[in-house]
C-alpha cells in the first residue's frame, strides 16, 4: 500500500511538471505534431456524359478514387478551396446537388465559396448544404443579418483544434435578384475578418489556417493585420499567378507561409509540422490517375452521378432547332449581336467567354445550349453617354463590345459618337458590373429577366440570329433624335446702312437694346445610310408692346452617309415672320445641293442653289453657290466655342449677272452649368449687299443667354 501511495505521488508530481512545461493536454500545441492536409481546388464540377468506361475517363470519378487513396495512406483532413460547382455540365443542370454529394461523400471538411460557385445560386447553395455535413466557408458574403455561409469551422486533428476560417474573393457577382431582394453582398475582408477571428480565440483553438481565393498583396495584408493566422493556403480563384509568372509559396519574414494552389493539377497534398507555429514541410501536386477501388462511398456516388446522367440525357436529348446545312461557330460576338436585335440597342457588351466557342451542325439540341453557356445570367439595358463609350472602347479588357466602329473617329451607327449624346446598351449582368466598376459609378438599369440561355433557346428556335452571317441590318434601323435649344436673352444691337436698301426679313431695322428669344428644335430621323433633320427655328425681339425683330424659320436637311467625312446633302430652307409686318408676311426660300464634310472639330457644306422671295414681294430667283463652315471646340471641361459662318453669293441671270451676298456670322462662348443648361456669350454679324441697288446692309449683335439644352433619343 505504501509503495503504490508513492507511487501515485510521483506520477502526481510528473504530470504537474508536465503542466508546468506546457506539454500537458492545454499545452499540446507546443509538442511537434505533423499532419497531413488534401486540398482540392477548381474541380469546376467536371463530368464527362458518357457512362461507357466511365471509372477510367470520367475526371470526377478519377479524382474521386485518388481523394480515397489519400485518405488510406494517411491524409488526416479534406479541405476545398474553391470553384467546385461550376460549369461542368451534370453540375449546373443538377444545380450544384451532385458535388455537394461528391464533397460531402468522400470526407471534404469544408469549401470555400468562390466566384463560379455563386452561379449555382446563393439559395441553391444554402439548401444543398443543409442535409450534409461539409461546410460551406465564406466570412465576407453577408446579408443584413449577418453572414449568409458559416465563417469558419474547427476541426480536431491528432489533438490539435484547428480553426479554418474563410475569405472569398473579390470576383464574386451576385445575381440582380439576390443583391436587390435579400441585400446579399461582400464586406471588407478587413471588416469581416476581426470578429471571426476575435470569436475564434475564445473558442480554444490552437492554431488559424485561412483559405481564401484573395490576390497574394491582399492575403500578404490580412496576415499583417492578423498575426494568429499561423497559415493561408490560396485556391479557387486564386490560382497561383505572381506577376507574370506561377508561384506555389512564399514564406513572411516571421515564419508564416502562404501556399498557392495551381490549377493545372488536380488535387494537393500538404504535410505540416505544428508546435507553436505552423511549417509547412511539403507542398506536393498531384495529377489524378484510375485507381481501383470498391469502397462503398465511391460505389453509391457512381450510382448517384449515373442517375443525374441518364436524366440529363433523357431531358436534353431532344432537338431545338435544325441548322440546316451550313456550319456555325456560336461565339461571344453572335451574342452581342443577338443581344442588339432583340433588345434594339446600338451597342452590346458581354463578359469575355461568357459562351464557349461552339461549332453547330444541323440539329441543335438542349445539351449543346448548356455545354455552350458559361456566364447565364440576366440581361439588362441601359444608357451611356458617349464620353463613356470613348472611355470603354479604350478600357475594355475581357468585355466584348459590338456597335462601336473605330476609325479616325469612333462611329455608331456610322456617325461620330457625341460626347454628351445617349446610346441604349445591352448588356449581360457580369459585364454591366464590370461597366460599373471601370466607370466608377452606379447606373440606372432595366433588367429583362432573360437569361443567356433563355435567349438563345429562344432565337435558335424561331430567327436565328445568331446563324446569320451578316449583321449590316442592325445599322440599318432608323432612329430619332429630338434636340431641343431654347434661349432666353438681353441683346444690344447697331444697325448702319447706306442708300435705299431695304430690311432684310430676318434683320433688325434699327439700333436697339432689348430681350427676346431664341429657340430651336432638331428632329432626327437616321440610320447609317440616310439622315433627315427637320429644324422649326424661332428668333424673336420685343420691347413693351413692339417686336424689333421676328424670323420664324423652316429647315429640313437630307444627307447621305457616303463615307466618316462626306455626305451629299439636299437642303430646303423657308424664312418668314412670326408677326405680320405693316399687314405684310415676307416669304423667303432657298434650296440646295451639295457636299457636306465633317471632321474632328470642323464642319461645312459648300452647295449650289438658289434663293427667291415668293411673297410680299415676289421676286427672281437668285441663283448661287452656300458655303457654310461650322467650328467647335470644348474646353475645360465645361466650356465650348462656337463659331458658324452662312454665305450664299448669288447672281441674278435676267439683270445682266448683277451679284449678292448674304452672310452671316455667329460666335458663342458657352459654360455649361450642368447637362441641361448653360450661360452664353453671343455675337451675330449679318451683311446684305445688292449690286441691282448698290446697298449694303449690316447688323451687329450680341446677346448674353441662359439656355435651356435637352436631348431626347427614340430607339
Amino acid at each position: 500500500m505504501l509503495q503504490t501511495g508513492l507511487i501515485s505521488i510521483r506520477l502526481m508530481f510528473f504530470f504537474a511538471y508536465l503542466l508546468l512545461c506546457g506539454l500537458g493536454p492545454a499545452g499540446a500545441a507546443d509538442a511537434q505534431v505533423h499532419i497531413k492536409l488534401l486540398l482540392t481546388s477548381n474541380i469546376q464540377g467536371r463530368s464527362m456524359l458518357a457512362m461507357e468506361n466511365q471509372a477510367h475517363l470520367d475526371p470526377l470519378l478519377v479524382l474521386a478514387q485518388n481523394i480515397l487513396a489519400e485518405h488510406k495512406t494517411g491524409a488526416d483532413l479534406y479541405l476545398d478551396l474553391g470553384n467546385a460547382f461550376y460549369p461542368g455540365v451534370i453540375s449546373k443542370f443538377s444545380s450544384g446537388s451532385i458535388m455537394m454529394d461528391f464533397l460531402d461523400g468522400f470526407g471534404c471538411a469544408a469549401t470555400l465559396v468562390s466566384s463560379k460557385d455563386l452561379r449555382v445560386g446563393v439559395k441553391n447553395l444554402e439548401h444543398l448544404q443543409k442535409s450534409r455535413t461539409v461546410r460551406l466557408l465564406s466570412a465576407n458574403i453577408a446579408r443584413p443579418t449577418g453572414t449568409v455561409f458559416t465563417p469558419f469551422v474547427i476541426s480536431e486533428v491528432r489533438g490539435l483544434r484547428i480553426a479554418f476560417v474563410a475569405i472569398s474573393s473579390k470576383r464574386l457577382e451576385f445575381d440582380i435578384a439576390e443583391k436587390d431582394l435579400y441585400g446579399i453582398g461582400l464586406k471588407d475582408e478587413m471588416e469581416a475578418l476581426e470578429p471571426v477571428v476575435n470569436e475564434i480565440r475564445t473558442a480554444g483553438v490552437n492554431h488559424i489556417i485561412l483559405l481564401t481565393g484573395l490576390k497574394v498583396e491582399t492575403v500578404m495584408r490580412l496576415l499583417d493585420a492578423f498575426p494568429q493566422i499561423g497559415l493561408a493556403l490560396c485556391g479557387g480563384d486564386s490560382t497561383g499567378t505572381l506577376y507574370d509568372g506561377k508561384a506555389s509559396r512564399i514564406d513572411l519574414a516571421d515564419g508564416r507561409s502562404i501556399l498557392m494552389m495551381d490549377d493545372r493539377f488536380d488535387y494537393y497534398t500538404v504535410d505540416l509540422s505544428m508546435d507553436k507555429g505552423m511549417h509547412p514541410l511539403t507542398l506536393r501536386p498531384h495529377k489524378a490517375v484510375p485507381l481501383e477501388t470498391d469502397d462503398i462511398s465511391y460505389l453509391q456516388f457512381i450510382d448517384r452521378l449515373a442517375l443525374w446522367k441518364t436524366k440529363y440525357l433523357a431531358e436534353q436529348s431532344h432537338q431545338v432547332a435544325e441548322a440546316g446545312d451550313g456550319q456555325y461557330v456560336l461565339d461571344d460576338v453572335r451574342l452581342a449581336q443577338l443581344l442588339r436585335d432583340r433588345f434594339n440597342s446600338e451597342i452590346a457588351i458581354v463578359d469575355t467567354n461568357t459562351i464557349n466557342s461552339y461549332p453547330i451542325t444541323r440539329d441543335i439540341r438542349r445539351s449543346d445550349l448548356l455545354g455552350l453557356v458559361n456566364l447565364d445570367y440576366n440581361v439588362f439595358t441601359f444608357v451611356l453617354r458617349g464620353h463613356e463609350l470613348r472611355f470603354l472602347h479604350q478600357n475594355h479588357s475581357n468585355l466584348v463590345l459590338v456597335g462601336l466602329s473605330p476609325g479616325k473617329l469612333i462611329t455608331v451607327q456610322g456617325y461620330p459618337v457625341e460626347d454628351h449624346r445617349n446610346y441604349k446598351v445591352a448588356a449581360t449582368q457580369p459585364a454591366f458590373e464590370k461597366v460599373q466598376r471601370l466607370l466608377g459609378k452606379n447606373m440606372a438599369f432595366k433588367n429583362s429577366w432573360t437569361t443567356v440561355t433563355d435567349l438563345l433557346v429562344e432565337d435558335l428556335k424561331h430567327e436565328r440570329v445568331t446563324l446569320r452571317k451578316d449583321y449590316a441590318y442592325l445599322e440599318r434601323r432608323y432612329r430619332t433624335l429630338f434636340d431641343v435649344y431654347l434661349s432666353n436673352f438681353v441683346a444690344s444691337g447697331d444697325v448702319h446702312r447706306s442708300g435705299s436698301v431695304a430690311t432684310p426679313v430676318d434683320q433688325p431695322a434699327q439700333s436697339y437694346s432689348r430681350w427676346g428669344l431664341e429657340d430651336r428644335i432638331d428632329w432626327t430621323l437616321y440610320n447609317q445610310n440616310h439622315r433627315f433633320v427637320l429644324t422649326p427655328y424661332l428668333f424673336y425681339l420685343r420691347q413693351d408692346d413692339e417686336y424689333i425683330q421676328n424670323l420664324l424659320r423652316g429647315t429640313l436637311l437630307y444627307e447621305y452617309n457616303l463615307s466618316e467625312s462626306l455626305r451629299p446633302y439636299n437642303k430646303f430652307q423657308i424664312d418668314t415672320v412670326v408677326e405680320d409686318i405693316a399687314g405684310e408676311r415676307p416669304i423667303l426660300i432657298r434650296e440646295t445641293m451639295g457636299v457636306s464634310a465633317y471632321f474632328n472639330h470642323l464642319s461645312g457644306r459648300l452647295g449650289l442653289g438658289f434663293e427667291k422671295k415668293i411673297q410680299d414681294p415676289a421676286e427672281d430667283a437668285l441663283f448661287g453657290l452656300e458655303v457654310i463652315l461650322g467650328f467647335r471646340y470644348p474646353f475645360f471641361k465645361h466650356f465650348t466655342y462656337l463659331f458658324e459662318i452662312d454665305n450664299f453669293a448669288s447672281i441674278r441671270t435676267r439683270d445682266g449677272g448683277q451679284l449678292g451676298l448674304r452672310s452671316s456670322i455667329d460666335n458663342a462662348l458657352a459654360i455649361r452649368i450642368n447637362d441641361y443648361l448653360s450661360l452664353s456669350l453671343k455675337h451675330k454679324y449679318f451683311y446684305l449687299h445688292e449690286d441691282e441697288l448698290d446697298a449694303d446692309y449690316r447688323s451687329s449683335q450680341i446677346f448674353t443667354t441662359v439656355d435651356l439644352i435637352t436631348n431626347l433619343k427614340i430607339w
